[in-house]
C-alpha cells in the first residue's frame, strides 16, 4: 500500500480514474476518496486481518 492511502473493497461495480472495476476488487485510494466511496455505499475499508486470512 502506498503512503497516505486506504485500501477499500468495492461493494458494487465502479469506475475509478477511468478504469472499470468489478465488485470485490480492492483499490488503494487517498483517504478523502475512500471516505466518499464509503459514504456512497460503493466500498468498505479493507481490514488488515481480512487480508492476512487470504494468504
Amino acid at each position: 500500500m502506498k503512503p497516505n492511502t486506504v485500501t477499500v473493497v468495492l461493494k458494487t461495480k465502479h469506475t475509478h480514474e477511468g478504469v472499470k472495476y468489478e465488485a470485490g476488487s480492492t483499490l488503494n485510494v487517498h483517504p478523502v476518496d475512500a471516505g466518499w466511496l464509503i459514504s456512497q455505499g460503493v466500498a468498505e475499508v479493507q481490514h488488515p486481518e481480512a487480508e492476512a486470512k487470504k494468504k
